[in-house]
């Protein structure tokens, strides 16, 4: 399959991150399930060689929040991969409930929740021989389950994260073992997403994100120095679509969707990190979140 025929990239063509970033958070589709434009100038389908190549620029990414970022992951390895088909699932895992989890399944389907990759190691582990990237590539590390949930609060019909405030040192405790104390010749990179575990309360999100970096900042010493580089992307939840359930419309509908990205955004700025609002370029697609 040609790049050309996902993405057809108009001029000019984003020429810096912030650039870049600005024109995805901006831009949108005409009708429903129709394709995504970014506003202003626009975005190119990179090679797999060409990934794996940005990605080697960085010792570790680590995507830290909900579903959103789960597909964020799941999205990342379908390219490292370079299989639009099985590029998402662990197809070394059986699933006896006989769910369709290649190709879109891998998001869209919920009962594939359990058999999408989140993990780079976990494909090195499992079958390696699917990698394009090369071992030498950055390992993606995501981190959206079990280091965030909630233990008190799970139930035996939950078994997703509650990313709520204020997290123990257990809930951290995956991520921060896997962090390198010491500085590394390549920046380690977080992307974290958040707002739907928390119905959209700002301020939880808020007090969330000043945590995660407070432990970031204690267990990584060397970025308390003058100058140092913590690259962090904060990435805020995408629209709803038709398909979203009735329970969760009043309370996470597109109206207060817009609201809290039109809040959130300023507030990541101000803290010296980059901004992905996924709103606009999730709007008008008919599944359960726009993903």
């Amino acid at each position: 399959m040609s790049s050309l025929e996902l993405h057809g990239p108009f001029a000019p063509l984003c020429t810096d991150k912030e650039s870049l970033l600005e024109a995805m958070t901006n831009g949108g589709r005409l009708g429903v399930d129709a394709p995504y434009s970014p506003r202003g100038c626009d975005m190119r389908w990179f090679h797999p060689s060409e990934i794996c190549a940005i990605l080697n620029k960085f010792h570790r990414v680590t995507i830290l929040g909900d579903s959103i970022m789960r597909n964020i992951a799941v999205a990342l390895h379908v390219m490292i991969r370079a299989d639009l088909v099985n590029g998402g699932r662990s197809n070394w895992v059986e699933d006896p409930a006989g769910h369709d989890c290649s190709c879109a399944g891998t998001i869209e389907d919920r009962g594939c929740t359990f058999h999408s990759v989140v993990s780079t190691n976990n494909i090195w582990s499992a079958d390696p021989g699917s990698m394009f990237c090369p071992r030498t590539a950055a390992s993606i590390e995501c981190e959206w389950h079990a280091q965030f949930v909630a233990t008190t609060r799970l139930t035996s019909s939950s078994d997703h994260p509650l990313l709520e405030h204020p997290l123990s040192d257990d809930d951290f405790k995956y991520v921060t073992d896997s962090l390198e104390h010491e500085k590394q010749t390549k920046p380690q990179v977080f992307v974290l997403g958040h707002g739907l575990w928390n119905d959209l309360d700002k301020e939880k999100t808020y007090a969330w994100v000043e945590q995660v970096e407070d432990v970031l900042m204690d267990h990584m010493p060397y970025l308390h120095e003058p100058g140092a580089l913590f690259p962090r992307l904060f990435m805020t939840p995408s629209a709803a679509g038709e398909k979203k359930p009735e329970i969760f419309v009043a309370r996470q509908g597109n109206i207060a969707l817009s609201r809290f990205e039109h809040a959130v955004g300023p507030w990541i700025k101000n803290r010296d990190m980059d901004f992905l609002g996924t709103y606009n370029m999730t709007i008008q697609a008919s599944n359960h979140d726009g993903t």
